[in-house]
């Protein structure tokens, strides 16, 4: 209340431990133990850069889940594990992937970077984003040069990926 804030400002009073936990969460800070210790792996990206996701899991849930790494975001990921060369060299056979899954349509700002995204046509891939030919149109270029380009497509959405995690670091959880 008003009149709390006043005694605690005055010195007339201190916060609780729940008080400031209730605070604290109410304008989003979080401490290391709010966060999740795994996240999920739900799907695979083959060799032609098309990533399986597997809809049958419960939100939350994968293949399997690995450590979450202390620089990955709190919430809202999911990982992808690279199955063969279609990253290479950006990413290499068995390292996991990660993006943001509260994405929404395509960002200005991630043309030019490798993107999670899904074509009109239900695919979702890992490539580059550039602008296509025409409006609404985009390219989405191979990471790895022996893979085909995907020309002049329409996107549901296309989510940055964060920095790959290299399979020697994945830690099974």
């Amino acid at each position: 209340t008003e009149q709390m804030f006043s005694n605690v400002l005055a010195g007339r009073r201190s916060f609780k431990a729940r008080e400031v936990d209730a605070i604290r969460r109410a304008f989003g800070f979080s401490l290391p133990e709010d966060r999740p210790t795994t996240v999920a792996v739900a799907g695979r990206v083959g060799a032609g850069d098309h990533i399986m996701l597997v809809n049958d899991f419960e939100r939350g849930d994968g293949l399997y889940h690995v450590a979450r790494p202390a620089w990955l975001p709190a919430h809202e990921v999911v990982a992808a594990e690279i199955s063969g060369s279609s990253a290479e060299p950006w990413a290499l056979d068995g390292d996991l992937i990660f993006w943001r899954r509260e994405v929404m349509g395509v960002m200005a700002e991630d043309v030019g970077r490798p993107v999670v995204a899904k074509i009109d046509d239900g695919r979702i891939v890992l490539k580059r984003l550039l602008y296509g030919s025409g409006p609404d149109l985009w390219t989405l270029t191979s990471l790895n040069p022996l893979h085909p380009n995907i020309v002049d497509v329409r996107l549901e959405w296309a989510a940055r990926v964060l920095p790959p995690l290299p399979r020697d670091q994945v830690r099974r959880a």
